[in-house]
């Protein structure tokens, strides 16, 4: 029961109530003179110091009984203690029925360690405020829950709401002020700053004490610690909605959903998948989604994988042929990964997308290259692709017999520039060079100009092979343009002619014979053996040039031809001798 400095009752708590059978209404009418006649003394009294030590809260079981009346008009004897509880004066008082006092001592002793235990335990904190001096009085825990050492702590109502969340501090003090003008309970919710910058959410309960006149006296209540729960309920809230988001979008994608338990027994699809399959949600409930969906074109290395992967819960991403419900294949990509639940495999999530257009471009695409090889390797000429740098890109089958290197050799590892003569570029540069009236330097860049000039360029090159064996060809480069007319490689064909040398030296030489008969023939004096033997050793020539076995023995060639010479030279001299004689 707590006390004004008069004696009179300001507030009673249901035990009191009972115990002298008043209403909480009808105590605050009384003063306690008329509930326990004759025993106590008001501040101002001589004896109020004695009566405070006498009868001291923390002695309440070694104080006298005293007679007490309750409503009805029995009478009771009761144990009291006194303490003050503010500077205003006001006194509380403990009151206990004396046939109770033994047992009450010792429920009380555990109530104590019982609320301890529950305050400490529960994060409350208790709070008590003096409206008349502005004291703030905090017990432990609330030094806990603010993160106040109690040595920094002011005691003061601005103490308070200096801690308090600058978008609660209004809304805060409106409810608290609202609770003294209207002698309402204090129930709200706040947020508060600690002195290390933690946030927290913090629950208060609180109730006004009044004196007679209304006027509020002390607020007492309690703060404890909802950080927790309001951020519990902040994720919940936010992964409803992510959840809500989640199972929209998977509802409304084109690509298909599956879920699955840990077994890989299917929990939920869907409506994509019922699309792409061609199965409704209630056929595939509970089933495996191999067991319906993969056939015979279904790749048993790609299906293994996949099993492996979820045998040891992981995920993976693969390609894969599955079975339409009408019994026609389609490509998917597939993403599986799997889900857990505190720490343990639930089941696993795949997302599916159908890339049979896809593939079946790319099917095309890759015939089309085969085709497109095959053509190139049947051709009887070099077909080499590069970049803008020359680095080659492509290298056909002739390419590869003609300059003696594999195609894993040439591309992406060699330059065009790597298979001419360097002899051979100093001399086109200086020819092209002429042609164009231009000074180049000795390299392919040079016979480039023509090509970027004119869309091509051809011309008689000196190619070396890996041997370093060298061949004539005529080679030709066109510049490759991309969509906007820019150049991004280009392409070179050549051909081998070293039997057209071969046949066009030939030729010459057998001119070369020729006219060399014809003016023998013109000087005359010759005798008719010695033309005919002529005429014999010219046939030869001409009928061994064209007998490849013979072109190819230069030593012989060498040899009828000097003697065919010297022929010449010898009937030469000896017909001048003739004359002159």
């Amino acid at each position: 029961m707590e006390l004004s400095s008069e004696g009179d009752v300001l507030y009673a708590n249901k035990a009191c109530q009972r115990l002298f059978g008043y209403s909480l209404e009808e105590l605050t009418e009384l003063n306690l003179v008329e509930l326990i006649p004759g025993n106590f003394l008001q501040a101002g009294d001589p004896l109020y110091q004695d009566f405070m030590q006498n009868y001291s809260a923390d002695r309440i079981f070694e104080s006298a009984s005293l007679t007490a009346f309750r409503k009805d008009g029995e009478v009771f004897f009761a144990a009291i203690g006194v303490s003050e509880v503010s500077d205003s004066g006001n006194i509380i008082i403990t009151i206990n029925e004396s046939a109770r006092l033994k047992s009450a001592e010792q429920n009380l002793v555990e109530l104590n360690k019982k609320f301890m235990v529950a305050t400490e335990a529960a994060g409350i904190g208790i709070w008590e405020f003096d409206f008349e001096t502005g004291e703030l009085q905090w017990d432990e825990q609330m030094h806990r829950l603010y993160g106040v050492l109690e040595r920094d702590f002011k005691g003061t109502y601005e103490e308070w709401v200096s801690r308090l969340h600058p978008d609660d501090l209004g809304p805060t003090e409106a409810m608290f002020n609202y609770s003294v003008e209207q002698q309402t309970k204090f129930d709200t919710s706040f947020r508060i700053t600690t002195p290390t910058g933690e946030e927290k959410y913090l629950k208060a309960y609180g109730h006004v004490i009044y004196d007679e006149k209304n006027t509020p006296l002390q607020a007492i209540g309690v703060n404890y610690d909802l950080t927790d729960r309001y951020t519990a309920q902040k994720r919940l809230i936010e992964s409803t909605e992510e959840n809500a988001m989640l199972a929209k979008l998977a509802q409304e994608t084109d690509n298909a959903v599956i879920l699955t338990d840990a077994h890989q027994n299917i929990t939920w699809v869907n409506r994509s998948f019922e699309k792409i399959s061609g199965y409704s949600y209630e056929e595939v409930i509970g089933k495996k989604p191999g067991v319906f969906l993969q056939g015979d074109r279904s790749d048993k290395k790609v299906v293994e994988r996949m099993s492996s992967a979820v045998r040891n819960g992981h995920g993976f991403n693969e390609e894969l042929i599955n079975y339409h419900k009408d019994g026609n294949p389609y490509w998917l990509r597939i993403n599986c990964q799997p889900l857990y639940g505190d720490g343990k495999l639930t089941g696993f999530m795949a997302l599916e997308t159908d890339i049979t257009e896809q593939k079946e471009a790319e099917i095309k695409i890759t015939n089309l290259n085969r085709l497109q090889k095959a053509v190139l390797d049947s051709a009887n000429l070099m077909l080499i692709s590069t970049d803008i740098d020359f680095n080659i890109k492509t290298f056909n089958r002739c390419a590869q017999e003609l300059l003696e290197y594999d195609e894993a050799e040439a591309v992406g590892k060699l330059n065009l520039a790597d298979f001419f003569d360097p002899q051979d570029l100093m001399y086109g540069a200086q020819k092209l060079g002429r042609n164009l009236d231009s000074v180049f330097e000795p390299d392919i860049t040079s016979f480039l100009n023509k090509a970027k000039q004119t869309g091509s360029a051809e011309q008689e090159w000196q190619l070396l092979t890996k041997r370093q064996r060298a061949f004539p060809a005529m080679l030709s480069i066109t510049p490759i343009e991309d969509d906007s007319d820019n150049v991004e490689g280009y392409l070179a064909i050549a051909r081998d002619i070293s039997q057209l040398k071969l046949m066009e030296a030939e030729k010459q030489r057998n001119q070369d014979l020729m006219e060399t008969t014809g003016t023998m023939a013109k000087l005359g004096g010759l005798g008719t053996q010695s033309q005919n033997q002529r005429a014999i050793l010219v046939q030869r020539s001409v009928s061994h040039s064209r007998d490849p076995s013979w072109a190819k023995n230069r030593s012989q060639r060498r040899y009828l031809l000097l003697r065919a010479r010297s022929q010449t030279y010898y009937s030469t001299c000896h017909r001048r001798r003739y004359c002159r004689w």
